[in-house]
């Protein structure tokens, strides 16, 4: 793989001779020296996210990111092999399933109708607050094969937590167990994302009242359905 490690613009030598030392230092295992690369690591993925939102995947490029923290391109890869990398990880830690497993590390004795708007609140809440990474994804993955399956994967796998929480709780008698869970969770996560996409750029007032009304009405009739109570 061809990497570009700055060689071919001027860098100047004070951040030449910055970011020699900052290679040392994250070679040695001294805890201060760790702290500071993993804050690091993280200054990396903030600009990374920052400029893949404003610029497009294709478009923003390692130099780009480098000069966003203040680097250079080389100490980038001490961090992430790639900027496909540096993508993935972002979905990974930055997104909904960091969520997802704290929402289920304290579900407990939750209903399950309460764990799901936790789970579906949180899911559109950060749609919302990263509406330009969203679209970007959406429009990349159209002619980017490798990032469409890799996203898609991750999809997956955040739908067979939720999934997996509603198999317990229908495994204890709380939920009908004649139906795939698979079906709620695609509806649920689905019309979050419709909301998302027709109201994302909305209000602050409208939007709340959407979203009330996906966590309300919108759960309420995946779990309970539509027909009245008082037909047979």
């Amino acid at each position: 793989k061809n990497r570009n490690f700055g060689m071919g613009h001027h860098v100047p030598l004070s951040e030449r001779l910055i970011n020699r030392w900052e290679q040392k230092m994250i070679c040695d295992g001294h805890p201060s020296r760790k702290i500071q690369k993993e804050e690091r690591r993280e200054q990396i993925l903030d600009a990374a996210v920052r400029l893949f939102s404003a610029k497009g995947f294709a478009s923003a490029s390692i130099r780009d990111i480098a000069k966003g923290v203040g680097i250079t391109e080389g100490l980038i890869y001490h961090y992430f092999e790639s900027k496909e990398q540096l993508l993935y990880t972002s979905w990974k830690e930055r997104f909904w399933a960091v969520h997802l497993e704290r929402i289920l590390s304290s579900a407990g004795s939750k209903s399950v109708k309460d764990v799901l708007q936790e789970m579906i609140g949180k899911f559109i809440q950060v749609l919302r607050e990263n509406k330009e990474m969203v679209r970007m994804c959406a429009t990349e993955m159209q002619h980017n094969k490798e990032l469409a399956r890799h996203h898609l994967a991750r999809i997956e796998a955040d739908k067979k937590v939720m999934r997996d929480f509603l198999l317990e709780r229908s495994a204890i008698g709380e939920l009908r167990s004649d139906i795939d869970p698979d079906i709620g969770v695609t509806l649920l996560m689905a019309t979050a994302y419709n909301t998302f996409l027709h109201y994302g750029d909305a209000p602050e007032d409208i939007w709340d009242q959407k979203v009330a009304l996906l966590l309300g009405d919108g759960i309420d009739v995946v779990m309970n359905g539509m027909q009245s109570k008082s037909k047979d």
